[in-house]
Parts: C-alpha cells; structure tokens; sequence
C-alpha cells in the first residue's frame, strides 16, 4: 500500500517487479513455517479487502470531483462572454464620444486659425504702418544731421525690416528696403565727410564732439561690417601723416631712427586722450585697432628697411633699436591690459525689462492711426532696441586673450608683444655676430683684470673672474630670450660653449709647471716644491673650478626652460663641465707634488743620518720634525679652503703617493743598526699618528667615519705595515734574519732580501766570513722556495683612487 503522508511505498506488494513466488518462499522458507499458513491467509484476505474499499472510496470521490469542475468551467466561459459584450459596448460609445468632440472642436478650430491670422495681418500693418512712418521720419532726420535720432530710428528701422525679411517680392516692402539702403549710403557718405574734415591736433568744440559721438552711434546702427570698415578707414587717415613723414628713403624712415617713430605713435595717442576718447564707443577700442595699425604699417616699414641696409647695419644699432621696441611693445600691452584681463567693471546693470506687445490695443480714447499713436508705439520700440543695443555692446566687448609668443596676430586681444620686433628676427644674426665680438672683448677685460688672489677677509675664496663672467653671461641670456628664443638663442649657447672652453684653459694656464715624476717610489725633486702664494693660488683655481662647473649645470637648466623647445634637446654643457672638473681633479694632484717637493729636504737628511752607528745619545728628531711640521701646514691649509669631498680626494692622493716614498727612503739609508732601526721605528709611529689624523685634522674626531675615512684609516696602517715590517727585520739579529723576514715579510722578494741583508751591514765585500755567512743566508733563502713565488714587492703598493 502507498503511504500517503510521504508518498513512499514500503510493502513488497505494491513494488512494480513483485514475483510472488519469492514473496512465498521469503513468507514461508522452510517446512516448520507452514505452521502459520492459515494465519497468513487470513492476514491476506483482510488486506485485499481492505484495498477494495479504498479503492471504491477513491473511484466515488473522484466521479464527484469531475463534475464539480465541469460546471466551474461551464460558469467561467459565461463569464468571459459576458466581458466581451461590455467591452465591445464600451468601445461603441468610446467611437461614439470622439466623433462628437470632433464635430464640437471643427468649428472652435476654424475660428481660432481666423483669429491667429487676424491677430498677424493686423500685427504686420501696424508694423508696416510704423516702418512707413519711421522710414519717412529718417529721410528727415538724415537731411537735418541729427545723428543720434537718425540711430534711434535706424535701429527700429533694422528690427522692423526683419519681420517683413519674407516679404521683399512685395512692392511696397522692395521700395520701403530700397529706400532705407538709399539713405544708409547717404549716411554714409555724410558721416566720412564729418570725420574727413578734422584736421590733426585740432581743438573740438562740445557741439562737434556731440555730433561726431552721435555718428558712431549711427554707424554702430549700420552694422558689425559697416562699423569694422569704418574704424579701419578712420585709422588709415590718422596714419597718412605718419606714411608722409616716414616715406621710404629718407632720413627719418632708417632703422636706427626707429624711436622717432615711436614717439609719433605717443603724441598721436596723446592727442585721441585729449580729443577723440569721448567721441567713440569704448566698446569700440579704436586706440586699440590705431596701434595695431601703427604696428602693421611699422613692422612692414621697416623690414623694407632691413633688408635695404642689412649689410651696413650693426649690431650695436640693432641691438639698440630692438631694447626700445621691446619697452615701447610692453607699454602698449600695459595700456590695453583691461582687454587681456577682460575688466569690465564699467558695465551697468540692465533695468527689468517689460516687453511690448506691439499687438496690444491701444488706449480706447486714442484713435491707433493717429501719428500721436503711431509716434509711441515708435518710442516703445525704441526703448527696447536700446536695452538690446546695450546688451549686443557688451557681449561684444572684447574677451581676454591669452598672449602668444608667436607671430603677431594683430593687436586686437590686447598684447603687443613681438607686434613690431618680430621684423627683426630674420636679422638676429647680426646680433649675434655682434655678441661674439662683445663677449670676447668683456672676458678678455675681465681676465686680464683679474689678480688671481683674494683679499684676506673674502669669505667666497673664489677668483672674481668666475663670478663676473657668470653674472655678464646671465645677463645675456635674459636679454636674448627677450629678443628671440630660437635660433639667435641656441647660437648664443654655442658662444658660451666657446667662451667657457677658453675660460677654463685659461685657468689651466695658470696652474704652476711643475717637473715629471720619474717612478712613484723616487725622492721628490725639490724643484717640484712650490711657495705658500703658488698654493693659494692653486686652492683659488680649485674653488674657482668647483664653483664654475656648478653654474654650468644651472646655466643649462636655465636655457632649457626658456629656449624654444625644438632645440631643447641640443642644449648640452658637459664637455665645458668636463673641462673644469679635470681642473678640479688636477689641482690637489699638484698640491701634492709641491708638499712632497718640500719634503725632499728632510727625507734627505733622514738618509744622512748616522744610522750604522747610531746611539742613545744621538738627536734624530730633527727629520720627523720637519716631515710633520711641512705635512700640518699643508694640511690646514687645504683643510680651510677646500669642501669636505675634495679635501678627502687630497688626503687620500697624498698618502698613496707619500708612503711608499717613505718606505723606499728607508733603503736609502744604507746601513741600521738595531738602535738606529729601533729610533726610526718610533719615527715612523709619529709619521703615521699623524697620517691617520689627517682627514679631520684641526677638527674632532668623528664618532662614526665615513666609508672614505675608513677606507684611509685602512690604506694608512697596510701601507706604514711595510716600513714597520722592514725596521723589526733590520733589529732582527742576523742568525734568526731569514726566519723574521719569512714571518714578517711573506710576500717579499730575493731581491727585497738582498736589500734587507745591505741594510743589515751583510755584504759580499767583507771578510770571507761574512761572504759565507751571507751566501749560507741565500742558499737557505733558496731552498725554500720563495723567490719563485711571483708576489710584488713589499714597496709597491696602491693607494686608494677616489676621484672628487
């Protein structure tokens, strides 16, 4: 049976593959179950009853079922017929309503259009009346030359004449435009003759101006073009006396009198102050289009000029010229700056406006045809034209304009720059010429001026060559950006490249001539020490140098941020850097040659000293002495003149080239006892004290050094080791020599040996029982090997090369 409540069957008999034999034999599997036969079959019989009355139950409830749902269908049908019917109904009296709003709304339609069209013609014969009207009143105003009613009424005129703009193919509205372009031309005419008939400098009287002011407002009622056309003109008759007095080929038109044509451009803007500022719109900026004019005629002016005497031209009278041309382009950029900077502070408040229905009715008492009628409507009109004309002035006043660094555009956004100068780009190489020979005229007087010394209290230690020729070559520089910052500039770089070259040659030269080395182990030629002035001198060089390879850097920068960017990437110092950072690396290179030439006299008596048979009562001090008394001095010197870097690069040049002198001067000594080997043990210990105080001699020591100090401190102790080494084997006694030479010497040669036996006093030249000593010492330094080792000798050993 199938349980309802989770829709699983669990009884054999309801399984879809029951085999009732296996369902027997699971009942009864054996003989001993057929005990229990009857009760199965009973159980059996109960069941298949108990499943006839369910299943009558379910067929009965189910024949129910099934016609209760035919007759819900049956109603739901009804229902959706039902439905249509309405809806078909409502859809009828929806056709129904809309045919009546039609017929109803056909007749309202039909006089709205009549009225529409009623309300046009009479709007277009009252404004057909007022242009008839207005046309004749200009006529009459025009012949009377009362300007400012003429713009008035020209203003309305223009408004009117647009509303009939369809029309023209109308007689009446062909002869009515006809007519109005008849008196514009007459206008025309009468105001250029108004403004012909000034004569320069001449004193207006107020009526004059008022009527001259009046005519700009008619021309500014003619039009954008007519009043463009009209300021050009008016600029053109101002020029004519200044074509006439700068006619080509005369005196006055040369490019070196170019300043007289500045000052007509003044007295010409002083006289439109004075006269001419109150008769024109200053919306109109017609100083502004003057001087662009004056610029155009000008520039055209004199590149005629130019190219007629290029060749006799120079460069001091260009370079005059183009200073004034730049102050005059600057002073009018600062009097049109409101432009640039859009001021427009001046500009009013515009008063609620309420516009005129020119359709509206009329006052009843008032016939609408009367000229009374027609006369205020005509005044309506022209107030509204007014406020418009206001707000057209100043929408049309001219917008900030950022200044370009091009060609000259004109003038008319308010910047001059390059208006008048930029005629004289093509000829820029005639000042550059000029600057070639100017600036070696000024560095050969600032060399030949310079006293390659400093007085005691200037704190800058620099040679004042270095600072004037940078301050006269920064001068330059901002000079030329303001003339040109293409080719001429990138020609001035070159010149610099040239004078800075020879510049730092110059400081070469002045470096002291000192003798060659011959070997690095050598004694120092005395020749080669130089006085306490060379040494200032070379110290000024050095700083100069320094200093110079620096503003190179800063000069570069400075060019590549103001030349034009096409020859940017050509702007390069490094080999004139180059040039003063070999100076910088030879000075301390040369100190040290002149300190060790001064050494030279105390290394001598240090190998003149008695040391074969030297004694406690010997005074040996006097060597040691002067080697640390000349080293000190040195020291301190080099110490206050030099920065921190370059004073390290000469300690560290100094001791690669002073120890291993040293040690190869002890060999010099010839014979040591062990006392006197002993004495320069002791020697050599304040020799080195001293050594490694000298990075920060004159100053305390530093709690932590910098890799360079320890890498000094390092060389120092391995390289004084040798000389140390050398003197404990000289004290060595002879019959234990070879033994302390192999432990302290290990990488030393046969050679290195036989110099240690010399030192010794062990030589082939004494009796034959020291020859056989010596060759027994030899024959046991042989069995051992070390002479074919390969390693340097003791004496050559390379000091730390750190270039400033």
């Amino acid at each position: 049976k199938m349980d309802r409540s989770v829709g699983v069957t669990t009884d054999p008999l309801d399984d879809p593959h029951f085999n009732p034999v296996e369902y027997i034999n699971s009942m009864f599997p054996n003989e001993q179950s057929l005990v229990d036969l009857d009760l199965a079959v009973r159980r059996l019989k109960v069941k298949i009853k108990r499943t006839d009355s369910s299943v009558l139950h379910e067929v009965r409830t189910q024949s129910q079922d099934g016609d209760r749902g035919k007759k819900d269908l049956q109603d739901a049908k009804q229902s959706i017929q039902q439905l249509f019917a309405k809806l078909a109904e409502i859809q009828k009296k929806a056709e129904a309503s809309e045919v009546m709003v039609q017929e109803t709304c056909r007749d309202i339609k039909s006089l709205d259009y009549a009225k529409k069209h009623l309300t046009q013609t009479v709007t277009s014969l009252k404004r057909l009346h007022m242009l008839v009207t207005g046309v004749e009143q200009l006529e009459v105003m025009a012949d009377k030359r009362q300007y400012r009613e003429v713009g008035n009424l020209l203003e309305a005129i223009n408004e009117l004449l647009s509303h009939f703009s369809a029309y023209h193919a109308v007689p009446k509205i062909a002869a009515l435009s006809q007519q109005v372009s008849q008196i514009k031309k007459k206008l025309h005419a009468q105001i250029y003759n108004e403004f012909s008939a000034l004569e320069r400098r001449q004193s207006l009287s107020h009526g004059v101006a008022m009527n001259l002011s009046d005519a700009c407002f008619v021309v500014d009622a003619l039009g954008t073009d007519a009043k463009d056309e009209f300021i050009a003109w008016f600029c053109m008759q101002r020029l004519n006396d200044y074509n006439e007095t700068f006619q080509p080929g005369t005196e006055s038109a040369k490019v070196e009198y170019t300043d007289r044509r500045l000052v007509w451009l003044k007295r010409e803007l002083a006289s439109y102050d004075e006269q001419l500022k109150s008769i024109f719109p200053q919306a109109w900026n017609v100083d502004l289009h003057l001087c662009a004019a004056f610029a155009n005629a000008t520039r055209n002016a004199l590149s005629a000029a130019l190219e007629y005497s290029s060749a006799s031209l120079s460069g001091a009278v260009l370079t005059a010229v183009l200073d004034k041309t730049h102050t005059f382009e600057k002073e009018l950029t600062h009097r049109f700056a409101y432009i640039a900077n859009n001021v427009t502070n001046t500009e009013a408040q515009a008063e609620p406006e309420e516009e005129e229905d020119l359709s509206d009715e009329e006052d009843s008492t008032t016939n609408p045809n009367s000229a009374e009628a027609i006369k205020r409507r005509i005044a309506r009109f022209q107030a509204r034209l007014a406020r418009n004309r206001m707000r057209a002035a100043q929408a049309q006043a001219p917008k900030p304009a950022a200044a370009s660094s091009g060609p000259f555009s004109g003038g008319t956004n308010g910047s001059f720059k390059g208006a008048i100068s930029e005629c004289f780009s093509p000829y820029l190489s005639i000042y550059v010429q000029q600057l070639d020979h100017d600036i070696e005229a000024e560095v050969n007087k600032i060399i030949q001026g310079e006293t390659w010394d400093i007085a005691e209290d200037d704190d800058e230690r620099v040679l004042g060559s270095c600072t004037d020729i940078m301050y006269y070559f920064s001068f330059l520089i901002k000079q030329c950006a303001t003339l040109s910052n293409a080719q001429p500039f990138f020609d001035l770089y070159k010149l610099f490249k040239k004078y800075l070259k020879n510049y730092a040659r110059v400081l070469g030269t002045h470096c002291p001539s000192l003798p060659k080395t011959v070997s690095p182990v050598a004694l120092p030629d005395p020749a080669s020490a130089i006085s306490e002035k060379d040494e200032r001198t070379l110290l000024l060089l050095l700083n100069t140098a320094v200093l110079c390879s620096g503003r190179v850097d800063s000069m570069g920068d400075k060019m590549r941020n103001l030349i034009d960017p096409a020859f940017v990437d050509s702007i390069d110092f490094s080999s004139e850097k180059e040039e003063f950072e070999d100076l910088v690396a030879k000075v301390p290179r040369q100190l040290v040659t002149g300190l060790e030439g001064r050494l030279a006299a105390p290394l001598v008596l240090m190998t003149k000293m008695p040391w074969g048979t030297w004694d406690s009562s010997v005074d040996g001090s006097a060597f040691v002495n002067q080697i640390i008394s000349e080293i000190q001095r040195a020291a301190y010197i080099c110490r206050d003149w030099m920065t921190d870097v370059h004073y390290t690069f000469w300690c560290d040049t100094f001791v690669g080239s002073f120890i291993p002198r040293l040690v190869e001067n002890i060999y010099r000594c010839r014979h040591i006892n062990e006392m006197g080997a002993e004495h320069l043990i002791h020697a050599m210990a304040e020799i080195k004290q001293l050594l490694l105080t000298l990075p920060h001699i004159g100053q305390p020591p530093p709690t932590t050094g910098t890799p360079a100090f320890k890498r000094h401190i390092k060389y120092v102790h391995k390289a004084m080791e040798k000389a140390e080494a050398l003197l404990k084997v000289i004290m060595t006694p002879a019959d234990s020599l070879l033994d302390t030479y192999r432990a302290l010497v290990p990488g030393g040669t046969e050679a290195d040996f036989q110099r240690v036996m010399e030192l010794k006093g062990l030589n082939r030249k004494d009796d034959a029982a020291s020859s056989d000593f010596l060759s027994s010492l030899l024959d046991q330094y042989r069995s051992f090997g070390l002479s074919s080792l390969g390693v340097p000798s003791v004496l050559k050993t390379a000091a730390p090369k750190d270039k400033p």
